[in-house]
């Protein structure tokens, strides 16, 4: 195994999958929320469903952080690019 496999298996060891469920409905995470998709300039498509994705991957870091700083979290993507990301 490669060294760049290597740490990729460690990486993956102390990761879990994107928790698409977590959700808040508190005032501050939807203002936190608008105020950060004005940011993206660059998003393209529905703006509502993208604006609840970022909500989505922001609480699950949120969670994820709280519970352990060195958490990772993946989620797969299409065939084409990298099958799963970890951040």
């Amino acid at each position: 195994m490669t060294s760049s496999n290597t740490v990729q298996t460690e990486t993956f060891k102390h990761a879990r999958p994107l928790d698409v469920h977590t959700w808040s409905e508190y005032p501050e995470v939807n203002t936190f929320v608008n105020q950060l998709f004005d940011l993206i300039s660059s998003f393209e498509g529905n703006k509502n469903i993208g604006k609840k994705l970022v909500k989505v991957i922001l609480l699950d870091l949120y969670v994820a952080s709280s519970s352990d700083p060195n958490l990772k979290i993946m989620f797969s993507r299409p065939l084409k690019k990298k099958s799963v990301i970890a951040f």
